[in-house]
């Protein structure tokens, strides 16, 4: 029997210690709103497409180092800043028809200066030596050509120059250079781009 009592003093005890316990006064923080945790944050569309153009122009910062541009693009780039340097024949063209005017206005100030003064005003221009044109045309035609000759490529790069040289000795063969060269070759770059358009 005595674990009898050993029980119920046991018991006893405990209800005792837990009487205690809850006497004493804890002190419970509460936050003033009481429905604080009852719903998560949620993030908001706008929220989510601000972050996004974020991460983005983040990205494209990081990406304008070129290393991260790949080879094909860096190609392209070189590419379009060598052909960007080539001469342009529509440049050529304006240039020749300014000359051609500045001589023209040159010539008849020279006219009419020696018209008024009875004095021979001196040669301006230069005199132009024309060059044999088989010496230019070493090629034999080998007929139409289906697509346009690459630049880049060691063989397209021939063909256009034989094509060149063979135009050039068509500009020198053409009576109309001796009279007036810029003229002619204005000429011959006005129907030049004429063809390529």
């Amino acid at each position: 029997m005595a674990k009898r009592t050993n029980l119920r003093s046991k018991i006893a005890a405990k209800s005792q210690s837990n009487v205690n316990k809850s006497s004493i006064p804890t002190e419970s923080v509460l936050t003033p709103d009481p429905k604080a945790f009852l719903h998560e944050y949620k993030e908001t569309k706008k929220d989510k497409l601000l972050e996004k153009k974020n991460d983005f122009l983040n990205r494209l910062r990081k990406s304008n180092d070129e290393s991260n541009i790949s080879k094909s693009s860096l190609r392209r780039r070189k590419r379009k800043q060598r052909d960007a340097l080539l001469p342009k024949m529509q440049d050529l063209l304006t240039t020749l028809e300014d000359e051609v005017q500045n001589n023209d206005e040159n010539l008849n100030n020279e006219k009419t200066i020696a018209d008024d003064d009875k004095i021979k005003a001196p040669k301006t221009h230069k005199s132009i030596n024309i060059v044999d044109s088989k010496k230019y045309v070493d090629h034999q035609d080998k007929g139409f050509l289906k697509n346009l000759p690459s630049s880049r490529t060691k063989k397209g790069s021939k063909i256009i120059e034989i094509q060149e040289k063979k135009q050039f000795g068509e500009v020198l063969k053409n009576s109309q250079f001796k009279q007036s060269p810029f003229d002619a070759l204005k000429n011959a770059i006005q129907n030049r781009i004429k063809n390529e358009l």
